[in-house]
């Protein structure tokens, strides 16, 4: 007697491959459910914990290696080189970019220096016209400043001269 199922029987002309192999896969599930679902027990609770801990174990021993590896080559002369080249030439262009600031910037700085907040929206005609009221000796000596930055802005053409004047006049007013 053949316990096998007519429909699992090899050369059985009546039921197609397709049905052989949905029945096949049925059962595989089906396996796989009732061993890792229904009935995972104890032995297999410690299998996985053991696995668990064999595979972070490995990873730390190979994140240990990689940063151990990474240390050194961060550490080799080419790299040490590469990066100092990269800190001096942000650091001048800091310094660079902390000279160049605008005149206007240089002006209003100079005059919250001497009490007078001047804003975005501040004019320097309005900022001088509180210098005054403030202090009118130090407005008679910022009136010069004042002047050369009105025609700085409002002339066709930038004049190198002239904002170094800008510039030595609030230098020389400290």
């Amino acid at each position: 007697y053949d316990p096998t199922p007519p429909a699992m029987r090899p050369g059985d002309a009546q039921s197609g491959l397709f049905n052989r192999y949905a029945s096949a896969l049925s059962d595989s599930i089906n396996y796989f459910w009732d061993r890792y679902v229904l009935t995972y027990g104890l032995g297999d609770q410690i299998a996985l914990l053991a696995e668990m801990i064999a595979r972070l174990r490995q990873a730390a021993l190979d994140t240990r290696h990689n940063a151990t590896a990474f240390g050194r080559q961060l550490a080799s002369p080419r790299v040490l080189s590469t990066l100092a080249s990269i800190i001096a030439a942000l650091a001048v262009a800091f310094l660079l970019a902390r000279r160049k600031r605008a005149i206007f910037d240089l002006i209003a700085h100079r005059l919250r220096q001497l009490g007078i907040e001047v804003r975005a929206t501040t004019t320097a005609e309005e900022a001088l016209e509180m210098l005054r009221a403030r202090d009118p000796e130090a407005a008679k000596m910022f009136e010069q400043v004042i002047a050369l930055y009105e025609e700085e802005q409002f002339s066709s053409r930038q004049d190198r001269e002239r904002l170094a004047d800008i510039r030595r006049l609030l230098l020389a007013r400290r």
